[in-house]
């Protein structure tokens, strides 16, 4: 049993990145699930966006139930408004087995804050990872281009890859910012290919550098056995040294 301190939602989200939000995008998460179903999803969105719950339900009801990821989603956040939870998380988690990782990210709003569910943000927290582990799958692209700033004015062009090794540079140098941040490319595996026993190692080289996030993140490791053995007594001390009040019991 886990005994849990009031947590919100950004407490628990500085070590995610920073593209997750909990406000709902206007964007269309179904591209290439074209044909059947599409005028009444888009109808049902824009019913959703308009506060016409009822109608949005009707349009989107029978392609949720024929298993349009998009439609399930928007489903559920028709539910959400309702405040009828039971539902909401029930459509979320079949549109997120579908592969829609925003859907598990909502999934962990609802435990953070208590809709429907206890509010527990460690389980807030499972659900966080899961969202982020599932996006992580569809970035097979390494090579693919980006632009960074070199300084106020001036933007040159360059690729994830190139900055994660740079990133990779700092770290090794010690800077406990970048063995954090490093650890994160390594422990989910977006722009790398993802190894989880080296991004511990990098994580407990920036939570012994005083890294905040990192032993947070070791704290949660060790309470939910990611990559290590489950020890409590670990978890909490990782807990009390990041500042959280986060208790594992």
């Amino acid at each position: 049993m886990l005994r849990l301190s009031n947590v919100r939602v950004t407490v628990v989200l500085v070590w995610m990145v920073a593209y997750f939000v909990i406000s709902v995008p206007n964007y269309s998460i179904s591209d290439g699930f074209s044909g059947k179903g599409t005028a009444a999803i888009e109808k049902g969105k824009t019913f959703y966006y308009e506060k016409k719950f009822k109608e949005a339900e009707k349009n989107l009801i029978l392609q949720a139930e024929d298993g349009n990821i998009e439609a399930q989603y928007y489903l559920a956040l028709v539910y959400m408004a309702q405040k009828d939870f039971s539902r909401a998380i029930i459509w979320f988690e079949k549109s997120g087995k579908g592969g829609n990782h925003h859907a598990y990210f909502q999934i962990g709003t609802m435990h953070d804050n208590g809709l429907g569910v206890p509010k527990n943000p460690l389980n807030a927290l499972d659900w966080y990872r899961k969202s982020r582990l599932a996006e992580a799958k569809k970035r097979s692209d390494y090579e693919n281009e980006v632009y960074e700033m070199v300084d106020s004015e001036r933007l040159k062009k360059t690729t994830m890859l190139a900055m994660v090794e740079r990133l990779k540079g700092l770290a090794q140098k010690g800077d406990p910012e970048a063995q954090f941040k490093f650890a994160q490319q390594l422990d989910f595996g977006v722009f790398v290919p993802r190894d989880l026993e080296s991004a511990i190692t990098w994580y407990l080289k920036a939570a012994q550098n005083a890294q905040e996030d990192a032993q947070f993140t070791l704290g949660y490791f060790y309470c939910r056995g990611v990559g290590v053995k489950k020890n409590k007594k670990k978890a909490n001390e990782w807990f009390l040294k990041s500042g959280r009040p986060v208790f594992c019991d």
